[in-house]
């Protein structure tokens, strides 16, 4: 089973067993792989990984909290008023993980109570805070993130994707890119 698993990421494993001295098992991971700490959340009926060190505080906002200007909600907190994005919203695409295939540690995680609003990841981009709403929170692991190979062209937001101890793949979103990309960006577009 392992070498089965080494050769789909295209790594290698080696056995070199000396009488009376042991067996040494060598792995070899290629490169491109890194493993992080990632927050796996729900969004609709797809689930998303985003590195935790990437989001600076994730909260369940109260009603009292929330206002809207101009059509855009808001999230006041410590003082300050952060503008809240949708996820679903923002992404243009969204990949369904089909409910036979859903992993028991997705199914095993709880539901937000009914009387709590949508959580957010708060994002720190420079000097100011946006928060992406997402709708549920599903677990935080150290998964290994693999890049796309070279037959398809992911969005500049995507880090790769990992793959769950059951098989279940998720992409891996980088927020600030993410933000970057289909949030300010089209703000500033130069009107003739």
């Amino acid at each position: 089973i392992v070498k089965e698993q080494i050769q789909a990421i295209k790594g290698t494993i080696s056995i070199d067993s000396q009488l009376g001295r042991g067996t040494t098992f060598t792995l070899r991971i290629p490169l491109t792989l890194t493993s992080e700490q990632l927050m796996i959340c729900q969004v609709g009926n797809a689930v998303y990984a985003f590195p935790a060190d990437s989001i600076q505080k994730i909260v369940v906002p109260t009603p009292a909290q929330i206002s809207w200007q101009d059509r855009q909600p808001l999230f006041h907190w410590r003082d300050l008023t952060i503008p809240i994005y949708n996820l679903a919203d923002l992404l243009t695409y969204f990949i369904p993980v089909p409910e036979r295939t859903i992993s028991h540690t997705l199914k095993s995680s709880a539901n937000n109570p009914a009387d709590w609003l949508a959580p957010l990841f708060l994002i720190r981009r420079g000097d100011r805070l946006v928060a992406l709403e997402i709708d549920r929170m599903i677990t935080e692991q150290e998964l290994t993130i693999k890049p796309f190979g070279q037959s398809i062209t992911p969005p500049s937001y995507s880090y790769g994707c990992t793959i769950l101890g059951d098989g279940v793949i998720l992409p891996v979103l980088d927020p600030h890119t993410l933000i970057q990309v289909l949030v300010e960006r089209p703000r500033c577009r130069r009107i003739p």
